[in-house]
């Protein structure tokens, strides 16, 4: 967590990292069993749809998210009533908000679903967002407050962004069916799709790291400790309370990244009726 405020008046003086990594993913719709070792098995490339259990086939939207994070060389300086630090980063995000269910299903069954073959969908806004980045961030933190019975300090860390690939389709309305496999008939469409990367060549060598964009960055936060006892500590098996109690505040990824290389913008658009082939 950079910027965190807790750095400052941390038990030790150095935090040094070489390299870290986290993997997250969460959906609503399908359900993997932990004996199936899906995150493993994905990326070792060695995932099949056998591993999932079951879909929930339902008439609510589905969410789903995940996250690919990769911490390089980083360290903090703690001094006691102050601390800086400097981080590296590789950051990866997913997210698709609020799509219908039946669309989740087809895409899951590559559009091969007979039992909904022929009937018209209608689909509420719902998004899709990509986005690939790296950071390299400064952070610096300090006490504001050390009383006996009050302790505030707050931290701060200004990053810059080097976007690599992004994705965003927004969909706002859209009617459907889909006749067979292989066709999408769209009765009503108006959705924007933007996106920044080379789609002939997305996995080419040197294309996955290519810089298409570049944007700022900031984290803050405060924390908050009532009767924070400095010389706490645990000894002879006995262990003294560090505070009474603590509280956080803190505002994160905030900023914004601008995307000029291989990036476009379309609206998609239609009010009449639209096949779509070979889908």
């Amino acid at each position: 967590a950079f910027a965190s405020a807790s750095l400052v008046g941390a038990p030790y003086k150095y935090h040094i990292n070489l390299i870290t990594a986290d993997q997250f993913v969460y959906n609503t719709y399908f359900y993997f069993p932990a004996e199936n070792k899906i995150i493993p098995n994905t990326l070792s490339g060695e995932f099949s749809n056998t591993e999932v259990q079951f879909d929930n086939l339902n008439a609510r939207p589905q969410d789903g998210f995940a996250r690919t994070l990769g911490i390089g060389p980083s360290f903090f300086v703690n001094n006691g009533k102050s601390a800086w630090g400097f981080h590296m980063a590789y950051r990866n995000q997913l997210s698709a908000i609020e799509l219908p269910y039946e669309m989740v299903k087809l895409l899951s069954e590559n559009f091969d679903y007979a039992p909904y073959f022929n009937q018209d969908f209608h689909s509420d806004p719902f998004s899709i967002q990509l986005l690939s980045w790296g950071e390299i961030g400064a952070t610096y933190g300090r006490v504001a407050i050390a009383a006996e019975k009050h302790w505030l300090s707050w931290g701060v860390t200004l990053k810059y962004l080097a976007g690599f690939d992004a994705a965003s389709l927004d969909v706002r309305q859209m009617d459907y069916q889909f006749p067979d496999s292989a066709t999408g008939l769209f009765h009503t469409f108006d959705a924007t799709l933007s996106y920044a990367f080379d789609y002939n060549n997305s996995f080419g060598s040197g294309n996955l790291f290519k810089m298409r964009g570049m944007g700022l960055g900031v984290n803050a936060g405060v924390t908050y400790m009532h009767m924070r006892d400095e010389s706490a500590c645990a000894c002879n098996g006995t262990h003294a309370k560090k505070y009474k109690y603590r509280v956080g505040v803190s505002f994160i990824d905030i900023g914004a990244i601008k995307f000029n290389r291989d990036a476009q913008v379309t609206r998609l658009y239609t009010s009449s009726d639209r096949i779509w082939n070979n889908i």
